[in-house]
């Protein structure tokens, strides 16, 4: 239904559908009597159980030329007539045709929906009539050169290609539509094709006053619900997300990094719960970002950043670099906030970094904090040793790579994951935290509050949101240089205390999903204060369905800036965010 919408002039989208039906083949006539007595032995002899694998499901990649040369017909076809097609060229068993993904789509239809899609965004594809479509001139032409131009290329790239090779063409003209070397004797000048640059899936960046996410819609009064991420009356641009495992939450903010992207606003995701590895990600999300999706894998890439480099400091309207001592301080509190350090063990670990600053200088590393330990003569320098060793011997970064953080900010849309998958949650967690301080540095020499640096830190629970915390510094102080913290949180207490709760809580956008049963009243007590109103938000809270979530903000309505009351709203998809473009 939702690609159907899709297909239509904007002002017929409102339109009701009746969704189409695949025709799967019929089933054979019920047999004889007196045959069923020789089914069942042929059964008995020769069982078979067919399991649904999804092995004949085709990706994509392969299914974009056949798509191509099919809808090459100058015909004008339906989605109905496409998936018959998609079924019957790719042999796609009845049983891989009944899996879906958790949303309930079907799988084997979001891969032909998620081509159809891409092709309309590079203007190979327009709407006809009422649920139909057909290639565009462009698309024709580029239906006769693809294969040639799809020689070590990817799809996407070869399209890249002809554009370039229409751009650079005198004229805007093309010969015979052909491709190839300048000594090319099928090439003619004869009757040449008119070109004019596809312009349709190219927007300009807009303001980022005008700049809103959408979340979803009211289940009971169909009304869209906004982050108004870009609005200068917005408190912060912090966003917390609550909610239980398999809820919806990684969905959502998968939503919401879309909306990032195709708003020219980057992030970098720090994920140690495998939520955003390739295999996990949307198909759709995928498919719709292509290269602006980024996967630094630190257990073979390591980590870009000396966590021991002096960091700028504002004091009193002067800027300076930090002194030995304040790098200390800063290492030591995340070292014993992630593995539990006494007062004693920190002393020892302050003691070494600090004495590793003042004999090393700027060339202090890890490598050099074990000699340092070493010579501390104290037992709990042993003791610390003893439980960081195994985080010393990853040997976990490369502070020679020429890396800066604002190659990322600047890249007018990224999602750059920070994929922590293979290490043990401590050196998880202290990797983070290492790189948010790094981070936290950066923005504060380089940041303004016009210039926004997304930031999504899944399982936040696990984290640190004390005073001197790098989490704390972008909730209270992180607006001004540009920050934008996302949560995504299972649970708060009792792994958080009520002081970091309450930092949490000053996001300027939440989003409450069905959270565990012992944290029931907790959320219902964040959604309102009032003791009766969280008695009844609570038994709410516990039907929430997966994708739907409780959305506390505000946003404009009719020009006006307001604070909205507590909503239910679902989760808008990825497939009706891209037939709404």
């Amino acid at each position: 239904m939702y690609i159907q919408k899709m297909l239509l002039p904007p002002e017929e989208r409102t339109s009701v559908f009746t969704l189409n039906e695949i025709i799967y083949p019929e089933v054979e006539d019920e047999p004889d009597e007196d045959d069923i007595e020789e089914d069942i032995q042929a059964e008995v002899v020769s069982p078979t159980i067919t399991v649904a694998t999804g092995e004949s499901i085709p990706s994509a990649d392969k299914a974009y030329l056949p798509f191509l040369n099919y809808l090459n017909d100058r015909k004008v076809h339906t989605r109905k007539e496409s998936l018959q097609w998609f079924s019957s060229t790719f042999d796609i068993s009845l049983d891989d045709q009944k899996l879906t993904y958790e949303n309930g789509n079907r799988r084997w239809e979001t891969v032909l929906d998620a081509i159809i899609t891409l092709f309309r965004r590079h203007g190979l594809l327009m709407n006809s009539e009422k649920g139909s479509f057909h290639l565009t001139e462009i698309g024709y032409n580029f239906a006769e050169v693809a294969e040639s131009l799809l020689n070590n290329r990817s799809f996407e790239a070869a399209i890249a290609a002809y554009k370039e090779i229409l751009k650079s063409a005198d004229s805007d003209t093309f010969p015979n539509n052909k491709v190839g070397d300048d000594n090319d004797s099928s090439a003619t000048e004869a009757d040449p094709v008119i070109f004019k640059a596809d312009t349709s899936a190219q927007s300009p960046k807009p303001l980022l006053s005008d700049v809103r996410f959408l979340i979803g819609e009211d289940l009971r009064t169909k009304e869209k619900y906004y982050w108004e991420f870009g609005n200068k009356s917005l408190n912060n641009r912090h966003l917390l997300i609550n909610g239980n495992s398999g809820c919806g939450k990684t969905y959502c903010i998968q939503t919401l990094l879309l909306e990032m992207v195709r708003s020219g606003v980057s992030g970098v995701v720090f994920d140690y719960t495998s939520g955003f590895t390739p295999d996990k990600l949307d198909p759709l999300f995928i498919q719709e970002l292509g290269d602006k999706v980024q996967q630094r894998v630190v257990y073979l890439d390591k980590i870009p950043v000396n966590p021991f480099a002096r960091q700028i400091v504002k004091v009193g309207g002067s800027e300076g670099l930090e002194k030995d001592v304040s790098v200390a301080t800063r290492i030591s509190n995340v070292f014993a906030t992630v593995y539990g350090f006494g007062g004693q063990q920190k002393s020892a670990l302050y003691k070494a970094i600090k004495n590793g600053l003042q004999h090393h200088k700027d060339a202090m590393s890890v490598a050099y904090l074990e000699d340092e330990l070493n010579d501390v003569s104290a037992k709990q320098a042993e003791t610390v040793l003893s439980k960081i060793q195994p985080f010393l011997d990853l040997e976990p970064f490369a502070e020679d790579e020429d890396f800066n953080w604002g190659s990322i900010r600047d890249s007018n849309g990224m999602v750059y994951v920070m994929q922590l998958d293979g290490f043990d949650r401590p050196t998880q967690l202290l990797l983070t935290e290492l790189l948010l301080w790094d981070i936290w540095n950066y923005c504060v020499q380089n940041g303004n509050e016009e210039h926004p640096f997304v930031i999504v830190l899944d399982e936040a629970q696990n984290l640190s949101h004390d005073a001197e915390s790098p989490s704390a510094k972008f909730l209270t102080e992180g607006r001004k240089f540009g920050i934008s913290a996302w949560y995504a949180t299972q649970f708060m207490k009792p792994q958080l205390s009520d002081d970091e709760i309450q930092r949490l809580q000053q996001a300027g956008q939440k989003l409450y999903f069905c959270p565990p049963d012992d944290g029931v009243m907790t959320v219902a007590k964040n959604i309102d204060i009032d003791a009766q109103n969280a008695k009844e938000w609570a038994p709410k809270l516990k039907a929430l369905k997966k994708g739907e979530c409780v959305t506390c903000g505000n946003m404009v309505r009719n020009g006006k800036w307001a604070k909205y009351e507590p909503k239910i709203v679902k989760v808008t998809s990825f497939q009706e965010r891209l037939n709404h473009d």
